[in-house]
């Protein structure tokens, strides 16, 4: 996870969190973390996500009041796959189709997208496409408010978590992920734990808190 403040709450605006542990249980950890990068004092709180259930349940219920938003790319790959399995794998009638939902979805319309994907599935024959526009007709649904992004967009809030797969490749991918590499869970926890420290800007604060035992 990654969290910062816009514009920056102090040097440190930026802040990141690896854990190895349950939604449940991370929960605490990113409370404190959102209140280091200036959650008491923010105006407004975006919670910004892939459309995991476990980031609302958890995360959404802990900031009620933020706005929140599915990341763009991750809600397109949903179409595509469904349009893959409609019309085929790179087939025109699929990047058609694909580009007719995204327009809409773009604007935020998603009762447009769920009331011509209802008309289509009722023409439809094969269970297999059946089931792909149900899976695409569910995800839209259950995700129908975060998805207003033309909403977003006027409010001038990202809708694209560019930052946090970016955060994936510099914190983890980097360290972590070297030729010969191999980790056990609690030796990458510790390792990534040491290295968000740093770039979190927390080692002093790290070693205060935890010294190191005499040789």
């Amino acid at each position: 996870m990654a969290c910062y403040s816009d514009p920056p709450a102090g040097p440190r605006a930026t802040r990141y969190a690896v854990r190895f542990e349950s939604a449940a249980e991370f929960v605490g950890f990113v409370w404190a973390l959102a209140c280091r990068c200036g959650l008491e004092r923010a105006q407004r709180v975006v919670l910004l996500g892939d459309g995991a259930e476990w980031i609302w349940k958890h995360i959404g219920g802990l900031l009620k009041e933020a706005i929140c938003i599915v990341d763009w790319y991750h809600a397109l790959q949903h179409v595509w796959t469904c349009g893959r399995l409609l019309h085929g794998e790179g087939t025109p009638a699929t990047t058609a189709w694909v580009k007719e939902i995204e327009l809409l979805l773009w604007d935020g319309n998603v009762r447009a997208i769920l009331e011509r994907l209802r008309q289509q599935r009722a023409r439809l024959r094969g269970r297999a496409k059946r089931l792909a526009l149900d899976g695409l007709l569910t995800y839209l649904s259950n995700q129908d408010s975060r998805l207003a992004y033309d909403r977003f967009r006027a409010a001038g809030l990202d809708i694209g978590s560019g930052r946090v797969e970016a955060a994936c490749k510099h914190v983890v991918a980097l360290r972590m992920k070297r030729s010969g590499m191999r980790w056990s869970e609690r030796g990458s926890q510790a390792v990534l734990s040491l290295r968000s420290a740093w770039l979190n800007g927390d080692w002093e604060r790290l070693w205060q808190t935890h010294p190191l035992a005499a040789a």
